[in-house]
């Protein structure tokens, strides 16, 4: 390490950092049909608890990395800690829809610290040639995140009430809190002047790149199928195929285990035969799953959980595949702007995801045929999009 600091204490909190967002965000699902009934609303309306959640991680991406820069990282974590404790117990005491909206916004900014800068931690005090061993540790935890969170709020919604579930994550917000408190500064000691103008020319020049878009296309388009079937599929499993709120706490292990699956052979095969070919099965993946769960919903009467949990393995697969290799893959298109395109990426990953949470339940309803039908388009065009911009444009991915 560069910084002298117990290796074990780092990585604990860089795995709870990296969690935040995550665990905020899934340990409710079991809870919405509740909450449906507490708040007096539909279930178009309490989803928009998640699109404003992304809402908030998506745009303080763009606020959060270049302000560390300037005054620090453990400041901006540590404010950013409180706030989601703050929001995650003001969610809990929320008496009407309007100020569960509001808080899970402050909560949303406060994870969003954890988010960005916990990778920006890890550059900051281990040497690179650990990075690599560091990711390896810290993310088979925080994939597994949200298939935990769904089975911990499932089990706290049938023993206690909704409001556990934020109680819950303020709590492990203040034991972060705790943890942090002896962390040190990890940004250089000569901060980087804060330069608006050269952020905005820095994203100029990036967004004119096809390639960037075309990877970044599949990135946001891969994330928003996950968040229409985080959104659509507790009111599926409740009211459509009367499952119980502790029952589908477990229906989301075979997707987590799916991503991890997927993120192993992207390593296999990006190692043997390179990046484009591992992206371009990425998608094949993605397209099957897509397919497979239309022609399910289409052609069968769906009786059983297990007809969609099996098409969408498939999709999480593809999420195992797209996002740990377009992501780094988008960004390497611009070296000398990495940080910038880190941004972006972030931004337009989780922006889209907070669209297709909040506004395909509220115009186009709840129910199988919503979601399977609007995951087919994206995936549809997310790969076609794909493919038509790696012909045209003749840049070739480095990694």
């Amino acid at each position: 390490m560069n910084i002298k600091y117990n290796k074990t204490k780092a990585l604990v909190i860089l795995t709870m950092l990296s969690m935040m967002g995550l665990l905020a965000s899934d340990i409710y699902l079991p809870a919405m049909p509740t909450m449906v009934n507490y708040f007096h609303v539909n279930s178009a309306k309490l989803q928009q608890t998640i699109g404003i959640f992304l809402l908030g991680l998506s745009f303080f991406q763009l606020v959060y990395g270049p302000l560390s820069d300037q005054i620090g990282r453990k400041k901006i974590i540590l404010f950013g800690v409180l706030l989601y404790v703050l929001g995650s117990f003001g969610c809990a005491v929320s008496t009407n829809i309007y100020l569960l909206l509001f808080f899970r916004l402050i909560q949303a900014i406060g994870a969003c610290s954890g988010l960005v800068l916990g990778r920006t931690i890890i550059a900051d005090i281990f040497p690179p040639k650990e990075i690599t061993n560091v990711y390896n540790i810290i993310y088979p935890l925080v994939a597994a995140s949200p298939a935990i969170a769904p089975i911990i709020g499932g089990y706290l919604v049938n023993h206690f009430y909704w409001e556990s579930n934020f109680i819950f994550v303020g709590i492990f917000g203040l034991i972060l809190l705790f943890l942090l408190k002896d962390f040190p500064e990890t940004a250089p000691a000569k901060k980087k002047k804060f330069c608006f103008g050269s952020i905005l020319q820095d994203y100029a020049v990036i967004i004119k790149n096809l390639r960037f878009w075309g990877l970044t296309v599949i990135v946001f388009c891969v994330y928003g199928a996950w968040f229409i079937y985080l959104t659509q599929s507790p009111f599926i499993f409740i009211d459509q195929l009367h499952y119980k709120s502790l029952d589908i706490g477990f229906f989301y292990i075979p997707l987590a285990c799916s991503i991890y699956i997927g993120n192993l052979l992207s390593k296999k095969i990006k190692l043997k035969y390179g990046i484009e070919l591992a992206l371009s099965v990425g998608c094949m993946f993605f397209l099957f799953g897509a397919l497979l769960m239309a022609m399910i919903t289409f052609f069968f009467n769906i009786s059983s959980a297990l007809q969609l949990i099996i098409p969408m393995s498939l999709l999480a697969i593809s999420n195992g595949f797209i996002l740990p290799l377009g992501i780094p893959a988008a960004i390497s298109l611009n070296p000398d702007k990495s940080g910038s395109g880190s941004g972006l990426v972030g931004f337009f990953q989780i922006f889209f995801s907070a669209i297709c949470a909040s506004f395909v339940g509220e115009f186009l309803g709840v129910s199988i045929f919503v979601m399977s039908s609007t995951i087919l388009l994206l995936s549809i065009f997310a790969c076609g999009f794909y493919w038509i911009s790696k012909r045209i444009s003749n840049q070739v991915i480095n990694l």
